[in-house]
């Protein structure tokens, strides 16, 4: 099978992640960069001041004609290569006349990968394309099952639900003793980019507990005691598993506005690097993970500081956890979940096959025998 990817690919990208995984089962995968690598679009706390000025063009003046000439680059390339499957990551700057065009140029089905959720409020001065582009792919993959209704409202053809995973050769393999680096070393480490609601939950656990925070934009950050936990920079790839694996407790928070009762990378990603994940209390998440064996969970500030403080007391018993989320989480691979999406490719191909048939069957004059009128 070849597939044309429309994404990002920056190292640690998920989009690189399942380039990598189609091509272990032995696709051919083909892909376009609508940012060609630059991942400066996304981040903010380690950029220079020139590459801040450089995104404020391709945010503004430049944002129009730039985002036209990708356009028309990705069809072109699409009618070149014929893909059995195109798949493109959210599609934000893909309109309407885009996706059609590109429907146009090749025979595979065009499916979508919604990674965030485009209906929330805060999602306005991105999601406009992605949802006049529903009812144009012909399949929507949704990290969380909550999207699939909404979805369906919005006249979507298809939508299946696809959760995130972990990439084995993103984090480097995870070793078979207990492993520790000095830099890492605290109770409790958070990895991600700052919000509002991270915060707040970070800072009941700043108040007792050695907290280390690696991400962007930590700048905002109104608390002082947060703020000092902030390393001011992010951790990827095996950095992001050393952390995992030498913190007593990785933190991890399932924004409410944005994922609601799913999950998201690090629900994954934490115990498949060998660490344990301390996570606010979510339906899927407790579907994937045992709570209190392989995952722990709080719903409330007083759960929170209650559980922390009681396996902060007890290494022992955080050790046995860390083994038993490993070997959960070493089962959600990128390459399983691919196998997945190609089976819903082929599914749809032969779905479309099969209605061309019966459309050709319907136009052809009627085969008159000897004899008959």
């Amino acid at each position: 099978m070849k597939i044309l990817i429309h994404g990002n690919l920056w190292h640690g990208s998920m989009e690189q992640s399942y380039a990598r995984a189609f091509k272990l089962l032995g696709c051919e995968v083909v892909f376009f960069d609508p940012n060609d690598g630059d991942m400066s679009v996304y981040s903010s706390s380690t950029l220079t001041l020139w590459q801040r000025a450089i995104r404020k063009l391709k945010r503004g003046p430049l944002h129009k004609p730039r985002v036209e000439m990708a356009n028309r680059r990705f069809v072109s390339l699409a009618r070149k290569t014929q893909p059995d499957m195109v798949w493109v990551f959210k599609g934000v700057d893909l309109t309407p006349r885009w996706v059609q065009r590109l429907r146009e140029n090749v025979d595979g089905p065009v499916l979508v990968y919604d990674p965030d959720n485009p209906f929330i409020e805060s999602a306005r001065h991105w999601s406009r394309n992605v949802i006049a582009c529903i009812p144009l792919y012909d399949c929507h993959l949704v990290y969380g099952k909550f999207l699939i209704p909404l979805l369906l409202q919005h006249k979507a053809r298809r939508v299946e639900h696809i959760p995130c995973a972990y990439d084995p050769e993103l984090f480097g393999p995870v070793p078979t003793g207990d492993e520790t680096h000095p830099e890492f070393e605290c109770d409790i480490a958070f990895v991600g980019t700052w919000d509002a609601e991270r915060e707040h939950w970070l800072s009941l656990l700043a108040q007792r507990f050695r907290v280390s925070i690696w991400g962007n934009e930590w700048e905002h950050c109104q608390d002082p005691r947060v703020a000092s936990c902030w390393k001011r920079k992010p951790v990827y790839g095996q950095d992001f598993a050393r952390v995992c694996r030498t913190a007593k407790l990785s933190f991890n928070y399932v924004r409410t506005e944005n994922n609601r009762s799913s999950h998201n990378m690090r629900t994954f990603e934490i115990p498949a690097c060998g660490g344990l994940a301390f996570t606010n209390r979510t339906e899927e998440q407790t579907a994937f993970f045992k709570e209190d064996e392989e995952m722990v969970c709080f719903d409330s500030e007083s759960e929170l500081l209650s559980k922390a403080s009681s396996l902060l007391e007890n290494p022992d018993r955080i050790r046995v956890m860390k083994r038993q989320a490993l070997a959960a989480g070493r089962a959600h691979t990128y390459q399983k979940r691919a196998a997945t999406i190609c089976d819903i490719a082929q599914d749809l191909s032969a779905k479309t096959r099969s209605t061309k048939c019966s459309e050709e069957a319907a136009l052809r004059p009627p085969v008159r025998t000897p004899g008959t009128l």
